[in-house]
C-alpha cells in the first residue's frame, strides 16, 4: 500500500489526478462493506501513508480530503487525530531526570531525508515519519 500512497502523492504533485475519482470511490465502496481487515489496510496502509508522505510536500495532505467520500473522510480524520495525539504524547513524555545520564538518540526524519540519496530509502522514511507543523 505504501507504493500506492507514493504513487497518489507523486501523481498529485505532477497534476495527474485523472485516476483519483475512481481510486477514491473504490476505497469508499470498500470501507462501506465494513470488513475490519480491509478497513485496517486502508486506514494504516493507504490513508496514513498518504498523510505522512504528503506532509513532506509543500501542498500537505489537505488537498486529498476533498476527494474522499463520507466514510473515507471519517477514517481519514481518525488517522490524522491519532497522529496528532501520538505527537502530543511524545512531546509531553520527555525523559525523566534519572534518564539524562544516557544519551537519548532521537531519529530526525527531516535530517535523514536531506542526507539519504537512495530514493527507495527516502520513500520508506516519508511513509513512516510525518512532518508535524
Amino acid at each position: 500500500m505504501s507504493e500506492l500512497a507514493h504513487y497518489v502523492v507523486e501523481s498529485f504533485a505532477k497534476g495527474v489526478t485523472v485516476e483519483f475519482p475512481n481510486l477514491f470511490s473504490t476505497v469508499e465502496a470498500l470501507l462501506q462493506k465494513s470488513d475490519p481487515e480491509i478497513e485496517n489496510l486502508i486506514t494504516l496502509g493507504l490513508f496514513e501513508d498518504i498523510q505522512n508522505i504528503a506532509s513532506h510536500r509543500d501542498f500537505g495532505a489537505a488537498p486529498f480530503r476533498q476527494l474522499l467520500g463520507p466514510r473515507s473522510l471519517v477514517v481519514w480524520d481518525e488517522v490524522d487525530a491519532g497522529m496528532k495525539r501520538a505527537a502530543s504524547w511524545a512531546a509531553r513524555n520527555k525523559p525523566r531526570w534519572w534518564q539524562f545520564w544516557q544519551r537519548r538518540r532521537v531519529f530526525n526524519a527531516k535530517r535523514a531525508l536531506e542526507q539519504v540519496e537512495n530514493p527507495e530509502l527516502k520513500k520508506i522514511i516519508e511513509a513512516n515519519y510525518r512532518k508535524m507543523s
